[in-house]
C-alpha cells in the first residue's frame, strides 16, 4: 500500500557469487527457479549466466531459491551452487561436440553416479540437491580430462561388468559387454554339464573381471587370475 520499493540489482562477479544492492527493510525473497529471464535453453539474453565460466554455462533454472533480509542500504554477497541436474545437462553439452547424444548422455550419466554416488533414479528423486565445493571440484577435474579425450573409465577409474563396478585405469583394458556375454555362456555351459565345480584359469586378467565375475556366479569353481603385468595387478 506505500511507496513501491526499487527491485533489487543483480551482479554477477565470477562463477559463484552473485551480489544484490537492495533498498528495502522488507524480507526479500528471489526464486530463479521461476523467473522466465533465467529459463532459457542455453544461455540467458537477460544478463544472468552471461559470464558464468562451464560448467555452470548460465543454467540457474534449476531450484536456487536465494533468500535474504535487508535491514539497511547494504551489499550482499550470495553463493549460489550447482545441482546435479544443472551439471548433468552442463556435461552432456560439452560432450556433444565430441560424441553422438546418445553417447554423451551416458557419459554424462557414468560421471554424475561417480561425482555424486547416487544411480539415475536418485537423482532424479534429489534433482534439487546442490553439488558440495569437493564434488564440483571432482567434475571439474572429470571434465577436463574427457576434453582432453580420455576415455570416461579411465577418468573416472571405473567401469561396470557384469553389474559389478571394477577399478581400472591405463594399465588394463576397459571390460567389453561382448565379454559379459563369455561369462553367461561359460557359466551356462559348465552348469549344463555338470562342471560347475571346476578350475578355471584366466590368463592376462587385466582388471580381474572375468576371473571374478565367474566366482560369483560359480561359487563351487576355483578360479586363478594371473597377468605377467605387475601394474595391472
Amino acid at each position: 500500500g506505500g511507496r513501491p520499493q526499487k527491485l533489487p540489482i543483480l551482479r554477477l562477479d565470477g562463477a559463484h557469487s552473485v551480489h544484490f544492492r537492495v533498498r528495502s527493510t522488507m524480507p526479500l525473497v528471489i526464486s530463479l527457479a521461476d523467473d522466465p529471464a533465467v529459463m532459457h535453453d542455453h544461455r540467458t539474453h537477460h544478463g544472468v549466466g552471461r559470464y558464468l565460466a562451464c560448467p555452470q554455462g548460465g543454467q540457474l533454472q534449476a531450484a536456487m531459491h536465494v533468500m535474504f533480509v535487508a535491514g539497511h542500504r547494504g551489499k550482499f554477497t550470495l553463493s549460489l551452487r550447482m545441482t546435479g541436474t544443472m551439471a548433468q545437462q552442463e556435461l552432456r553439452r560439452m560432450l556433444e561436440g565430441m560424441y553422438d547424444p546418445r553417447e554423451s548422455a551416458n557419459i554424462a550419466d557414468l560421471v554424475m553416479e561417480k561425482v555424486t554416488g547416487m544411480d539415475r533414479t536418485s537423482r532424479v528423486v534429489h534433482k534439487h540437491r546442490e553439488l558440495s565445493p569437493e564434488q564440483e571440484a571432482d567434475l571439474q577435474r572429470y571434465s577436463e580430462d574427457l576434453q582432453k579425450g580420455r576415455p570416461v573409465q579411465y577418468v573416472i577409474d571405473e567401469a561396470w561388468f557384469a553389474g559389478m563396478p571394477f577399478h581400472v585405469n591405463e594399465n588394463v583394458l576397459i571390460p567389453r559387454p561382448e565379454t559379459e556375454e563369455l561369462v553367461e555362456w561359460a557359466v551356462e555351459e559348465l552348469g549344463k554339464n555338470g562342471l560347475a565345480g571346476t578350475r578355471i584359469l584366466d590368463m592376462g586378467t587385466g582388471s580381474g573381471c572375468l576371473a571374478i565375475s565367474l566366482n560369483k556366479k560359480l561359487p563351487r569353481t576355483q578360479v586363478t587370475a594371473v597377468d605377467k603385468s605387475h601394474a595391472a595387478l
